[in-house]
């Protein structure tokens, strides 16, 4: 038996996910769109991407019949609009500022709020469930910059600040390693290190003259 609703959209929200806004153009020229999180970097040859959009949504009859769309990878501090987006008001676009992408017959870039957009052709259509799938070539887009809004169970954030890898020493006899006596480390270098070093005028400094002595007061077991 297929799982019940509630607990099925309680294990989906338990994965973060960015945010975006799908944007075309309807038969009058008018600006449409939604935001979804559903979406997928499909295909890097050729450039495939895909979004999946709900079949009671105003926005698809636009998206099907135009056949291109714009993903706008919201920002942070876009939360209000991402809410605008998700409802069923006529004037989403009313105090939104936009401009048309040719390469997705003028569906609209909103820049302002956006990390990056990807300008799209439908290329398929495809049933899923209580969705359309829509799968589109990658015809334009743009890195704009800028920290990405999340989405994780039903909530708004922004992504966590960045921050540097930790440096990892390596203990091995030919990478270079380390010594430990009585809790007080002491990291050496590579080979080459010490090769570099020599000829940069540091004399006697060479790996195969400092070798013998690394090998006095270590005794690597792995």
């Amino acid at each position: 038996m297929p799982l019940d609703r509630d607990l099925f959209r309680a294990i989906s929200s338990s994965f973060p996910t960015g945010v975006v806004i799908v944007a075309t153009r309807d038969a009058s020229g008018d600006p449409r769109g939604l935001t979804s999180q559903a979406y997928v970097g499909l295909s890097t040859d050729p450039p495939l991407m895909l979004v999946a959009i709900d079949k009671t949504s105003r926005t698809l009859p636009a998206l099907r019949r135009t056949g291109a769309f714009v993903i706008n990878f919201l920002r942070e501090g876009s939360e209000d609009l991402a809410t605008l987006f998700a409802s069923k008001s006529d004037e989403k676009f009313q105090a939104v500022r936009w401009t048309p992408c040719p390469e997705a017959r003028g569906s609209p870039i909103i820049a302002d709020a956006s990390v990056a957009y990807a300008g799209c052709l439908l290329t398929e259509a495809i049933d899923g469930g209580d969705h359309w799938i829509l799968i589109g070539s990658v015809e334009a887009g743009e890195v704009l910059g800028g920290t990405p809004l999340i989405y994780y169970r039903r909530t708004y954030a922004r992504w966590p600040e960045e921050r540097p890898a930790l440096r990892k020493y390596e203990q091995a006899r030919v990478l270079g390693g380390g010594s430990s006596i009585n809790g007080q480390l002491a990291n050496r270098g590579a080979p080459t290190d010490y090769d570099e070093w020599e000829a940069r005028g540091a004399a006697g400094w060479n790996w195969n003259a400092v070798l013998p002595y690394f090998k006095k007061v270590e005794r690597d077991q792995d």
